[in-house]
């Protein structure tokens, strides 16, 4: 009798245990603005920033991971220690950080417990388009404007003499 209570409480420790790490986040969203009231999943312009907001975290006040990875899959940010508050957590990221190497389309943001598992608490796809990550750097491109400016004047002037 005494090993099967012993057995039955083995039991309903591991039921308890996997379902505790099988629980899902409420919510992870991304937002346009960074109180987190306006859900948007299209952002399309230059500076706009991506705000994600996650709430019913299965461990509040703990350390979590966001990895955002662009349209090629490829990783673009990741940041770790980052602390929930009575199970909320807020990250951001800028897409024109990454003008004219990432990838336009559907991005994605993974939410990771600490130490990483085997697999992302939540994951959250929003739509960046060319225009939030344009090919040329924004200032490469004013440079190459003005001196073709310059050149334009120069040959007009030489012109009209």
């Amino acid at each position: 009798m005494k090993r099967l209570i012993i057995y039955l409480l083995a039991l309903l420790t591991i039921a308890v245990s996997s379902v505790a790490h099988a629980a899902q986040v409420d919510s992870w969203d991304s937002y346009s603005d960074a109180a987190c009231t306006v859900q948007c999943d299209d952002f399309n312009q230059y500076g706009n920033l991506v705000y994600m907001k996650a709430t019913g975290l299965p461990v509040p006040d703990e350390e979590y991971e966001v990895r955002y990875y662009d349209a090629a899959d490829e990783l673009r940010q990741s940041e770790t220690g980052i602390m929930s508050s009575n199970g909320e957590l807020l990250s951001q990221i800028l897409p024109s950080n990454f003008e004219g190497s990432a990838v336009a389309g559907k991005w994605y943001a993974e939410l990771w417990n600490e130490p990483p598992a085997t697999k992302p608490l939540a994951t959250a796809k929003f739509n960046v388009q060319e225009s939030a990550i344009p090919e040329f750097p924004t200032v490469a491109s004013g440079i190459g404007v003005a001196v073709l400016c310059g050149v334009i004047f120069l040959w007009m002037r030489k012109r009209a003499k």
